[in-house]
């Protein structure tokens, strides 16, 4: 695989939180700063592009492609968005515009309100056209930047040490199936610029718990658990993914959830009065892992599927500990069926594991390339 594919666009997730947000790309850096910013850009008769904003307002501005969190930033100030939502955080308020902030060709664009809503709030004072904004001498040149963190993966192999999971018929079990297909994967993965983390990486007990919390600490963007499937029928073959099924409220309220949540939101210093917005973070980043992990468990079983010339079974929902406890983009890939003889003979096969691994990594690809 070409390794650009991995490289154009990102995969939206993360927060909005107050606090720092690591890897984030420096868009453009205003090292000087006024006593008297300019007041009231005129976005909708002027610009609706953020990097023109945070130059006139001599701000720090910075993006993220891979989390989408905008961060606009001044000693006086400090401003956090999501690329894709109406919400916007400023000085422990949530100021919600009409409409979401937009990525156009990798440009942060802000809808009309922005300027009454956020720059008014801000600066209110008349307004200066920030057409007619004129950058003075010695003032430094706002550049753009294209570095970037690598996409972080874990990978998940199912089961482990006192754990085989399923066993065929004749023998072959299932954890050592699974550990040697994701270390396969993580090797496709690692060469093609992302950062991968193997749960386990030997024949270990790992338990659940412990598994989402390592999920949580991770800084990840997505998460595959890697399993091989049984059936009382033997005829029964192919590959199934699994996508979390909508939680109900006590499910949203698990205690390992909520653990989980507060671990991932410890590390972004969040406000201890901001309990509300905390709140709306934790339904944005359900609504959002809901949607991406059907999309993601979609790519992967159909490019394994073609991989292995398999029938892929579509996507299943369930709540399975791992994906209902998670708070990124997950999907659990089952590999096939020990129980099925043909299915089982070709897991017993190093080049048929590969040809698996690579269909997991085209999936991958093929998700955050969409």
């Amino acid at each position: 695989m070409k390794k650009d594919i991995f490289l154009k666009g990102g995969i939206s997730f993360w927060l909005l939180i107050f606090g720092v947000v690591s890897g984030a790309l420096i868009w453009g850096c205003a090292t000087a700063t006024r006593p008297n910013p300019p007041t009231g850009a005129a976005v909708s008769g002027g610009t609706n592009r953020l990097t023109e904003i945070c130059s006139q307002y001599h701000w720090d501005c910075s993006w993220d492609p891979v989390t989408r969190v905008i961060t606009m930033k001044s000693a006086r100030t400090e401003i956090k968005a999501l690329a894709g939502s109406p919400l916007v955080l400023w000085s422990q308020q949530s100021i919600l515009l009409n409409q979401p902030i937009r990525l156009v060709q990798s440009e942060v664009i802000v809808p009309p309100d922005f300027q009454q809503k956020v720059l008014d709030r801000i600066f209110p004072a008349p307004a200066v056209s920030m057409a007619a904004r004129r950058v003075e001498p010695g003032e430094p040149k706002i550049t753009a930047t294209a570095a970037r963190q690598p996409l972080t993966v874990i990978l998940d192999p199912g089961h482990g040490g006192k754990d085989p999971g399923a066993i065929s018929p004749w023998g072959l079990k299932e954890k050592n199936i699974v550990l040697d297909i994701s270390r396969r994967v993580k090797e496709e993965l690692e060469n093609e610029g992302f950062r991968v983390i193997l749960l386990r990486s030997g024949d270990v007990f790992v338990s659940l718990e412990r598994r989402t919390e390592i999920v949580s600490m991770s800084r990840a963007d997505l998460f595959v658990s890697i399993h091989a499937n049984s059936h009382p029928s033997r005829s029964i073959n192919g590959i199934e993914v699994y996508a979390l099924r909508e939680l109900t409220p006590s499910e949203k309220r698990e205690e390992q959830r909520a653990q989980n949540e507060q671990t991932f939101f410890h590390r972004f210093k969040m406000a201890r009065n901001l309990k509300t917005v905390a709140e709306i973070i934790s339904d944005m980043l359900y609504a959002f892992k809901e949607s991406a992990s059907h999309r993601l468990a979609n790519d992967i079983g159909k490019q394994t599927g073609r991989a292995i010339h398999a029938s892929f079974r579509g996507v299943k929902t369930c709540r399975f500990f791992v994906l209902r406890n998670t708070l990124i983009p997950a999907a659990l890939v089952e590999v096939g069926f020990l129980t099925n003889p043909r299915e089982e003979k070709l897991l017993r096969q190093a080049d048929y594991r590969q040809k698996i691994a690579d269909g997991i990594t085209q999936g991958i690809g093929k998700y955050v390339k969409e």
